[in-house]
């Protein structure tokens, strides 16, 4: 059985994080008597209030937010900790063990009796539960575009066992059943969503679908994640946000690019304030199709360049305007220009459409000292950093006037990870259940999103009016979900009559 043996500190105690990710990191500091000046905390006493007070404890113990002492407390340290501490003075032995009772028996610690100075210090051996961790049990809603990927993913993801796929057509069903002989199929993703074996629900259909059938899944407690946008109103997004905190239970939402290499990499970039002020983003997303019947362009492509906005520049626009035209009769808005807002003179503008006759997946992100050129199609090189812009300058005789001068300096392009973003999405989303941890893309996110897009559909009936941003709390937008500013459908139509 596998041992770790302590430094000879005597009194020491070591904790083993079982089960959980790298949050834990700190206990192997703790083993080393680092974060105690040299001694571990006192577990003589009720190891609720040891938790209460160590750092390190209520990080591995309290994953969700259990006040300490509570059966979910106990329950992690059966499953968390397990002690053997020998100690060897005149040949006998004596141990001291956590026992797994519940919190209102008496104290689960019991002390060692005191050594003789002349002993040597004790050793401790951490033992690990040599049951491992079932997998998460996956099921999948929708296999057309993007549930192939979604499914291939999370097959091979450790930790995870995808168990049931459900599709409205049954030739995508025939395929699933050809390729995994052990999932189950079905048609009917309700009965998916009530199936006591499944432990969280991956939903991607069409966008008009989603709240209803992440709500269902919500309420029949199971982890979400959710094709984006999460919603077709903040109003619903907001209902599934808070759904999701009351019952405790992670929500996702498929903002793929937030973990590609190349999009981490220019957050890296962006925080460390190498590009010095931002002044302006600007992407370009364009293509031959394909349409949408159920939402205009913005809703399906503004969508991916607003969640990886909104995950670089770590800010929300204070306005939004957008432009746009219907060219196929009956159809919705097939191509865009949104503009956003920012406070500090940061603006931000998204062209997308569905009728170009090339293939365009390029960002520009522009500050004071550096700028940054993001082409997804390349296929290695996707970021180039220019150390290229302008500087002022004005002489004392001239104070109202400034020389613009031009720098033109290196490009580098920095290594990136060539990691499946959607690899990445699917261990974090695991990692999320199992440590109960908000998730990078979580509700807020999408619902953050879902806000610009709702500002921004309203804007085209306007002709391109600047929409300022809501910016209520969670709570005020959940009172009525279906009482929103008019939908996508709605709004695609008006704005379609008005082109």
């Amino acid at each position: 059985m596998p041992t770790l043996a302590a430094p000879p500190v005597p009194g020491q105690w070591g904790f083993f994080p079982y089960g959980l990710s790298r949050r834990c990191e700190a206990v192997d500091r703790l083993v080393a008597g680092q974060e105690h000046g040299g001694t571990a905390p006192d577990l003589s006493r009720d190891p609720g209030t040891v938790a209460a007070e160590d750092r390190d404890i209520r990080l591995c113990c309290v994953p969700f937010g259990d006040a300490a002492g509570t059966p979910a407390y106990s329950q992690c340290v059966k499953r968390l900790l397990g002690y053997r501490q020998t100690n060897s003075p005149g040949g006998e032995s004596s141990s001291m063990a956590i026992d797994t009772v519940a919190p209102d028996a008496a104290s689960p610690v019991r002390p060692l009796p005191e050594s003789p100075a002349t002993a040597p210090p004790p050793r401790v051996e951490l033992v690990l539960d040599p049951q491992p961790a079932a997998p998460l049990a996956v099921g999948v809603i929708g296999y057309g575009y993007w549930g192939p990927n979604v499914v291939r993913n999370f097959a091979e993801v450790p930790g995870s066992q995808v168990v049931a796929v459900s599709d409205m057509r049954q030739e995508r069903l025939d395929q699933v059943a050809a390729r995994y002989p052990a999932v189950r199929t079905t048609t009917d993703g309700r009965a998916l969503i009530q199936d006591p074996a499944i432990d969280a629900v991956v939903i991607m259909t069409p966008v008009s679908t989603h709240y209803e059938l992440a709500l269902a899944a919500l309420q029949a407690n199971k982890h979400v994640l959710v094709a984006k946008p999460i919603a077709t109103s903040s109003s619903q997004a907001a209902r599934l946000v808070e759904e999701a905190a009351r019952r405790k239970r992670i929500l996702m939402v498929d903002h793929t690019f937030v973990y590609t290499g190349a999009v981490r990499r220019i957050k890296e970039l962006v925080d460390s304030g190498s590009l010095g002020r931002l002044y302006y983003y600007d992407s370009v997303r364009v293509n031959l199709g394909l349409f949408q019947h159920d939402v205009n362009v913005l809703w399906d492509l503004a969508v991916h360049d607003l969640s990886i906005m909104d995950y670089v520049l770590g800010q929300q626009p204070r306005a939004v305007a957008a432009t746009g035209a219907a060219h196929i009769p009956g159809q919705p808005v097939n191509m865009a220009y949104l503009t956003c807002f920012f406070d500090n003179n940061l603006i931000a503008h998204h062209h997308v459409n569905w009728m170009a006759p090339v293939k365009v997946r390029r960002t520009l992100v522009s500050g004071s000292r550096q700028m940054i050129v993001y082409d997804d199609l390349e296929p290695s090189e996707k970021i180039k950093v220019y150390d290229r812009g302008i500087t002022l300058t004005s002489g004392p005789e001239r104070v109202y006037e400034a020389l613009i001068g031009y720098r033109t300096g290196d490009m580098w392009a920095p290594q990136i990870s060539l990691t499946e973003g959607l690899r990445l999405e699917a261990q974090h989303f695991l990692d999320c259940i199992q440590r109960g941890c908000p998730p990078l893309s979580d509700g807020e996110a999408g619902l953050r999103v879902v806000r610009i897009l709702e500002a921004a559909t309203h804007s085209l009936t306007l002709s391109g009016q600047p929409v300022e941003l809501a910016t209520e709390p969670v709570t005020a937008l959940t009172a009525d979900p279906t009482s929103v500013v008019p939908n996508v459908v709605a709004q695609a139509a008006v704005a379609q009559g008005s082109g």
